[in-house]
């Protein structure tokens, strides 16, 4: 394998709540939506190719609109079905800086090398990439249709995020299920949207992403424990694939540069201009809403209105 490189785990799809709409002599511009889509990694015309697994979930609702996505996690530590950092790109897309709060590594622009530099957060970070410095999150599973519905799969989706609701919301409730039930595969998730409004969002609604259990709550800790034991009888080795995939993981580049498009509408809806180059953001609301705002208050994102704070906290 080579040497501080990250084998991050391979993706069949992504999971967004919004899109990135290009019109004719119109500036790109992003638009929220109140449902999920689900896609493969491929573009038709510039447009994100619908995964067939989405047509499958929505075949029973009436209103065509996924608000919930029934999941599963391919892994039981949490660091490993989550990851969330503060990163910053050049207009290329190309990562400047990706930090944890306390420590980040940083491209030296003359070099070309990384380097580790402290790593304050984007509210008070004095570097050179500070203003383009977002949070990023980013969610693996698998999607759980009726016919895998108690199975596992290695065919992962992943949810990028850069809402601070939504990355709180994910972490707080995937480290509490790990240490209540001992671990997180074969327990049922679903993905869902909420609603809610802060002063910073000038009390108007947006959505935030967040877990909750497919089955109650002792039943949950009896799909974790029978999952274990039925990989135990087949000779499956859990712990050891856990292990592997944090060895994998522990390379320098966790995101790698070409990767940005497929969260473009994250850091556009953030602020980042399309039509400029990502290094540059535009004035925006304050509020947590890179992915969660309503329809109603899409437009107010998009014309970049500084109605607050520009970090985004809550």
């Amino acid at each position: 394998m080579l040497k501080g490189f990250a084998y991050v785990y391979p993706l069949v799809g992504r999971v967004a709540i919004g899109e990135i709409v290009r019109e004719e002599g119109k500036s790109a511009r992003p638009v929220k939506h109140d449902y999920f889509t689900i896609t493969t990694q491929a573009k038709v015309s510039g447009t994100w190719v619908a995964h067939p697994v989405q047509g499958k979930l929505m075949a029973s609702d009436a209103e065509k609109k996924l608000r919930s996505i029934p999941i599963r996690v391919l892994f039981d530590d949490p660091s490993l079905v989550m990851s969330e950092s503060y990163v910053a790109f050049d207009k290329d897309g190309r990562q400047l800086c990706r930090g944890d709060g306390q420590t980040a590594r940083q491209l030296n622009a003359n070099t070309s090398s990384r380097s580790e530099v402290p790593c304050p957060g984007p509210s008070y970070c004095t570097s050179y990439c500070a203003r383009q410095c977002k949070l990023l999150g980013r969610l693996d599973f698998s999607i759980a249709t009726d016919q895998e519905a108690s199975g596992f799969s290695f065919e992962a989706f992943a949810l990028r995020t850069s809402g601070f609701n939504t990355v709180r919301a994910l972490r707080t409730k995937l480290e509490l299920f790990a240490k209540a039930f001992g671990g997180l595969r074969g327990l049922p998730l679903n993905l869902v949207l909420r609603t809610k409004n802060t002063k910073k969002s000038m009390s108007t609604n947006f959505y935030y992403v967040d877990l909750e259990l497919g089955c109650g709550f002792m039943e949950g800790a009896k799909r974790v424990k029978a999952f274990k034991s039925e990989a135990s009888e087949a000779g499956i080795n859990l712990e050891a694939m856990d292990e592997m995939m944090k060895s994998l993981i522990s390379g320098d580049v966790a995101e790698t540069d070409e990767d940005v498009e497929e969260f473009e509408e994250v850091l556009a809806s953030h602020g980042f201009s399309l039509n400029d180059g990502w290094g540059e953001p535009q004035a925006q609301d304050g509020e947590d809403h890179t992915e969660e705002m309503s329809p109603r208050s899409k437009n107010w994102v998009a014309e970049g209105i500084a109605r607050g704070a520009a970090t985004g906290l809550i």
